[in-house]
């Protein structure tokens, strides 16, 4: 069987392979997306601490209201002590008021926990807006890179397909749906020559008797291990 026209085609992909792979493997479109993944998850952060932040603030305000109010209701009991009351009465207020003082005691307490809580909330918030805006950096810096490697091999890339196209014409369809499905799998190269005789170029691996006998009547068959196209060549 005449291979030629699928070696050439091979021969182009592969050169088109190793140029997709400078760009896959390219240091800085893995920083890049690191630092973009860094930037969304600090950009959540932020937000959900400055949604924090204010909902602290605002029941720190509810609170410090209630607390007034209570302040005011011993007041207003305190002043009732003063007047000329049965010992009952003084006994029941005084009862009242120190119930209320125990309350407003726990009360001040988680008050006075509310400074600090948003103190430590505005921090995160702030750490994270800097991480966050660090991280835009590498990321612009990191893509700025990426981007002018695209530009370089971009055209070259392009320049490869169109030949790729043109060779994939004169190609044997069976062939040609073969390669395709072992590139696919990243399977490449796909058509390798016979070591020895009776060894894959590709994985190295023996060949069974028969698969052997085969190649020799037909020049080509699929490898036992690795499914390469297998074939003899000088």
């Amino acid at each position: 069987m005449n291979l030629e026209k699928i070696l050439a085609y091979q021969e182009q992909d592969l050169a088109l392979r190793r140029l997709e792979l400078k760009i896959e493997k390219s240091k800085d479109y893995a920083i890049a997306e690191k630092a973009k993944e860094k930037f969304l998850s600090l950009g959540n952060l932020a937000k959900r601490t400055q949604k924090a932040a204010g909902v602290l603030y605002d029941n720190y305000k509810k609170l410090e209201i209630y607390i007034n109010s209570i302040s005011s209701k011993i007041d207003e009991l305190e002043k009732i002590l003063e007047k000329d009351l049965s010992d009952q009465g003084l006994e029941k207020v005084d009862e009242q008021i120190k119930k209320i003082q125990s309350n407003l005691n726990t009360l001040e307490k988680e008050l006075n926990k509310f400074p600090k809580n948003i103190d430590e909330t505005i921090r995160k918030n702030e750490q994270a807006r800097k991480e966050g805006a660090n991280m835009r950096n590498v990321f612009n810096e990191a893509k700025k890179r990426f981007d002018a490697l695209k530009k370089e091999v971009g055209p070259k890339i392009e320049e490869y397909k169109a030949k790729l196209a043109e060779l994939a014409k004169g190609i044997d369809k069976e062939l040609f749906a073969k390669y395709q499905s072992l590139r696919k799998d990243k399977v490449l190269p796909a058509f390798v020559k016979a070591v020895d005789g009776n060894r894959c170029g590709g994985c190295m691996m023996q060949q069974s008797i028969a698969a052997v006998q085969k190649l020799r009547e037909k020049g080509i068959i699929e490898c036992e291990s690795c499914r390469r196209v297998i074939y003899f060549g000088e």
